[in-house]
């Protein structure tokens, strides 16, 4: 009988997670699925909410501790490294705080990308091992006790032997005592003895779209070997002169040319940019029509929805099998009346006989139609 009177009873629905849920969900995902065995090994302790990353760096094997507030993604995660270790990404609590993309986190950023880019740099440059004992903070607290500034945010010290005289920002280093006087003329020249210590490797700057390689920074500076007393006097003496000497160095040089190169590349990708925006407006405007429209067929389903949930619930078997037997009770009512009435003489025999034949057959075919229906209903229960 479902198939004449419609679907019958309707059946509850679950509740839909909500779109921060959702959200959350996809960043564990790319967790998973940017840092992935045997290189990486990603544990869950607490379902969406703790998470524990193992890698190994250099020698020893290191452990990443995620913890996920309960407003994140809106919320950046907390991420601390175990064991001890020494890092300039890494504070006092072995809290990661250098990862400009984890300082940076918003709720479009991607967990796992921001995962992997502090796994690499921990590979890249192993952390030196740290006896010094460090208190975590507690699991109650949300949020590290002390946040350090990004590290695009941060001034880099000078090394000692490039700071001659004090500069505003910078901690005050000692200064070196000068050497003896020699003779007008004479030239300054490095130990004999001692070996000029090699430049360290270019540094890498990277970025979501390329990696710069920046001018490698020299340890000792072969100009100053030609340079006499008064010149060297001079630079320790007068800031403009150091400007000027550092201003002059090739690797300073290079990243002025750098700097300009790729101020010239963004002009040009802005160009591009620019060029696209008619393009880009025009997809705009389409896509704004489609989504008219897809708001007026929406709206028109849910009416349409709406009425056929009230025709199932008017034709259901439950409803009709309650208005038959309310209208059985209703002819079963009326052949009593008749009946009464035939006793108290109101009608005579032909009236009763007609009337009472009629009623009572209406009330055995709707009663009999009663209990069909009702054997159905119990079989769909």
């Amino acid at each position: 009988m479902s198939w004449i009177f419609g679907l019958g009873r309707q059946q509850p629905q679950q509740p839909d997670t909500t779109s921060l849920e959702q959200a959350r969900e996809r960043q564990i995902q790319s967790l998973h699925k940017h840092n992935h065995p045997p290189a990486v090994n990603v544990i869950q302790v607490s379902r969406h909410v703790d998470y524990r990353v193992e890698f190994k760096s250099g020698s020893q094997q290191l452990r990443l501790m995620i913890q996920l507030p309960s407003e994140f993604p809106r919320i950046r995660p907390f991420i601390r490294v175990d064991p001890p270790v020494s890092h300039p990404w890494i504070d006092s609590q072995m809290n990661v705080v250098g990862c400009r993309a984890l300082n940076e986190f918003k709720m479009h950023s991607d967990l796992g990308k921001v995962v992997h880019e502090i796994v690499t740099e921990f590979q890249r440059s192993p952390p030196q091992p740290s006896h010094s004992p460090f208190q975590p903070y507690p699991p109650h607290q949300q949020h590290p006790p002390h946040q350090q500034l990004p590290p695009h945010q941060q001034r880099p010290p000078l090394p000692p032997h490039s700071q001659p005289y004090p500069m505003p920002g910078y901690p005050p280093q000692p200064r070196l005592p000068m050497p003896a006087p020699a003779a007008p003329g004479n030239q300054v020249h490095p130990h004999p003895t001692r070996p000029a210590p090699a430049p360290p490797p270019p540094t890498q700057r990277r970025s979501s779209q390329f990696t710069y390689n920046a001018p490698a920074i020299p340890t000792n500076f072969a100009e100053l070997r030609d340079m006499s007393i008064e010149e060297l006097g001079e630079l320790s003496t007068k800031p403009e002169k150091i400007l000027e000497f550092i201003e002059n160095l090739p690797a300073v040089k290079k990243l002025h040319d750098d700097r300009a190169e790729l101020n010239s590349e963004i002009e040009d990708q802005a160009k591009i940019n620019l060029e696209k925006e008619p393009e880009i407006q025009e997809k705009v405007e389409k896509l704004t029509e489609q989504h008219e429209i897809l708001s007026t067929v929406k709206r028109s389903f849910e009416d349409h929805q709406q009425q056929h949930l009230a025709l199932c619930q008017q034709y259901s078997n439950e409803t009709v099998l309650t208005n038959l037997s309310v209208e059985v009770q209703k002819i079963d009512e009326e052949s009593e009346t008749v009946a009464e009435g035939f006793l108290s003489g109101e009608l005579d025999v032909d009236e009763f006989v007609k009337q009472y034949t009629d009623k009572r057959k209406v009330y055995h075919c709707r009663k009999a139609k009663e209990e069909k229906l009702q054997k159905t209903v119990q079989r769909q229960w």
